[in-house]
């Protein structure tokens, strides 16, 4: 992520680590990547039934993230909002 400018992704799609605080941080540090109206995506949202991919996703996005299957995703509409 320290390679990547802020605000520089159309789309970004996370799949790394399944377990905090990993997750956490490539959340944070991934999220300032992805530029407004950009697509913010993982995988394994629903890799076991209690899992830190998908607490977190949960806890940084409430309920603006649409899952499908094992993918998560939101969408970066202004500085910090989403359009899903």
């Amino acid at each position: 992520h320290r390679w990547i400018k802020d605000r520089e992704l159309d789309l970004c799609f996370i799949d790394g680590d399944h377990e905090d605080p990993i997750v956490k941080e490539d959340l944070e540090n991934y999220w300032e990547k992805v530029k407004p109206g950009g697509l913010f995506c993982g995988h394994d949202y629903f890799l076991t039934a209690e899992n830190d991919v998908k607490k977190r996703v949960d806890e940084k996005f409430l309920d603006k993230v649409k899952v499908g299957a094992t993918i998560w995703m939101t969408e970066k509409e202004n500085e910090g909002d989403f359009l899903c």
